[in-house]
């Protein structure tokens, strides 16, 4: 207890002082084995984990699913999805507002990153929102909400890290995101609707005329998540070979096809995508070398033990685990959070019998549900930051979005077959 004390103050020191996660991890895992051990020799070990923390081969999708997202916002396949979202919400009163979460389920089939999402969609539709009158306030808090449906829906890289983590199955982890991830995207579109009608937001006239032109230019990029998706479930190549199939799909739509993207681009979206991949590639890496001293000293047992004593059922066990992430997704950045905490609670639910698959959706939905709470709350400060407007001001109107996708949360822990029927077809 008294390394596992120390250990715990050393960690937070070293995040309040303000270095990055990935060094954080790093020290305090040096530091547990030089007090373990008693002796540098041991040290060894660090450098061995944190090779093994990146030889998987699944990890190799990440920078792959994040080049794709660069090709396909230069290559002019992002904006033919909001031209077809926005067609398909003419006439409708707050349709605007609607179109904001239909592209974020349509980004999320190619990006699987959140704030990438909020980014992307956010720098294109916030000034349009504003300009028809939209609060600003408003306008960025459902932006924000609406790219949380980014890493639920494949591909996902939260999904491929906790398969990294724990070695759990990436394909039937992306699969267990399908049905939560559109009821996540239909929830919003209820909510938004709602609020349009009570605030009076404006209608936009139909273009009906445009629609049959506007469907073949988008046939291409709706092929993409199709494409992902159905590539999983026939079994036709791994998710890492999909992902590289994908790189080379918008590659050559947006040089071939659309002609937005010129071979000039390209060093600076691998420079780009090389940069991000980086990031998430160290942490993980350290993050192995973390997990490691955790089991030496034995935290994931204890408390499993622990939880087992208490007499609480699966469900039970999934709900406190669902207040504790909410709770750290406040505080931490989901992939931190992931790195740090899952190989903790792996052996509560493993004891408990639960589905590591199901598992694996709850934590990344609650961490995605993280990104709108402050005062981390990484989606609002993007959209924030795009729209103008305070962070402050922002959260105060992200309340019944929030509401909305904690309990989507809800019914995917209480129902578990709606998270598994699709993963258990590949099984």
């Amino acid at each position: 207890m008294a390394l596992i004390t120390i250990g715990f103050l050393v960690f937070v020191l070293l995040t309040l002082v303000g270095l990055e996660i990935w060094l954080v991890m790093a020290a305090t895992a040096i530091l547990i084995i030089l007090v373990e051990f008693g002796s540098s020799d041991m040290l060894v070990v660090a450098p061995q984990a944190i090779l093994d923390g990146v030889k998987s081969v699944e990890l190799a999708a990440i920078p792959l699913f994040i080049l794709t997202g660069e090709l396909m916002n230069r290559g002019g396949i992002t904006e033919r999805l909001l031209t077809l979202a926005q067609i398909v919400f003419c006439g409708v009163r707050g349709g605007l507002g609607m179109v904001g979460v239909l592209i974020n389920m349509m980004m999320a089939g190619v990006s699987g990153s959140a704030v990438a999402d909020s980014s992307a969609t956010g720098s294109v539709l916030l000034p349009i929102m504003r300009r028809d009158g939209y609060d600003p306030d408003y306008s960025a808090a459902l932006i924000g909400a609406a790219a949380t449906v980014g890493p639920i829906i494949p591909p996902s890289i939260p999904f491929i890290v906790f398969g990294a983590l724990t070695n759990v199955s990436v394909a039937e982890l992306f699969l267990a995101g399908v049905m939560p991830g559109l009821l996540m995207g239909g929830v919003l579109l209820v909510v938004v609707r709602v609020i349009a009608i009570k605030s009076n937001h404006p209608v936009h006239p139909a273009r009906l005329d445009r629609l049959a032109h506007i469907m073949v230019d988008s046939l291409i990029p709706i092929a993409m998540p199709l494409f992902v998706i159905s590539g999983i479930l026939i079994g036709f190549a791994t998710v890492t070979e999909i992902a590289a199939l994908a790189v080379a799909y918008a590659g050559l739509v947006g040089l071939f096809v659309y002609r937005c993207l010129r071979l000039r681009d390209l060093p600076e979206l691998f420079g780009q995508a090389a940069r991000m991949s980086a990031i998430i590639l160290i942490t993980l890496a350290t993050a192995a070398a973390f997990s490691w001293a955790m089991t030496v000293l034995g935290i994931g047992p204890k408390l499993a033990q622990l939880i087992v004593s208490l007499g609480l059922s699966p469900i039970a066990v999934l709900l406190l685990i669902n207040v504790l992430l909410l709770v750290i997704g406040c505080i931490f950045e989901p992939l931190p959070a992931m790195v740090i905490f899952v190989p903790i609670l792996l052996p509560i639910t493993a004891q408990m019998g639960i589905d590591p698959v199901h598992f694996g959706l709850i934590v990344v939905l609650n961490l995605m549900i993280g990104l709108l709470t402050p005062p981390v709350g990484l989606n609002l400060y993007v959209t924030a930051s795009i729209a103008g407007r305070p962070v402050e001001a922002v959260m105060r109107r992200v309340s019944p979005f929030f509401a909305a996708l904690v309990g989507v949360l809800l019914l995917c822990t209480l129902w578990p077959q709606f998270v598994l029927f699709l993963p258990e077809l590949i099984r």
